[in-house]
């Protein structure tokens, strides 16, 4: 619901198999293709992402399969994919704030009060996608 392009570029969630979501990788794309503008670059952040992602080259290696277990593997072998390394402090280094968010807690809260406190996410979420609209339709109406 709240998805940006931005939260689709975290390589290190692999287990949540991000690359069957076709969301989640179209936004990961479009978010390579911002950053990069060189199609080498382009390409070559998409290899490095299927290497890590099915554990070939030294992700595949025994070791990072023994380590895998207690820690994080990202983090020890990521030396080998320059590319998708340099990527990932870029996208890591964006700043991180929940104020886009805010009005739409708020109005989640408004929204499921004491009386409506048994509704299902998917009936909760299309009142507050009403309730939203109908304040821009007021808005836009109040300026024509």
């Amino acid at each position: 619901m709240l998805h940006a392009d931005l939260h689709s570029a975290d390589p290190e969630y692999v287990s949540m198999a991000q690359n069957t979501d076709e969301e989640v990788m179209n936004g990961f794309y479009h978010v390579v293709e911002n950053l990069y503008q060189d199609t080498e670059d382009q390409v070559a952040i998409a290899t490095q992402l299927a290497q890590f992602r099915s554990g070939h080259g030294i992700f595949g290696t025994p070791v990072a399969n023994a380590a895998a277990s207690t820690m994080p593997v990202w983090l020890n072998f990521r030396a080998s994919v320059h590319e998708l390394q340099e990527f990932a402090v870029r996208i890591l280094n964006q700043t991180a704030s929940s104020s886009e968010a805010e009005p739409n807690w708020s109005l989640f809260g408004f929204v499921q009060n004491d009386r409506r406190c048994s509704l299902k996410s998917k009936t909760l979420e299309r009142m507050v996608f009403i309730h939203a609209n109908t304040k821009l339709i007021d808005k836009v109406t109040d300026v024509l």
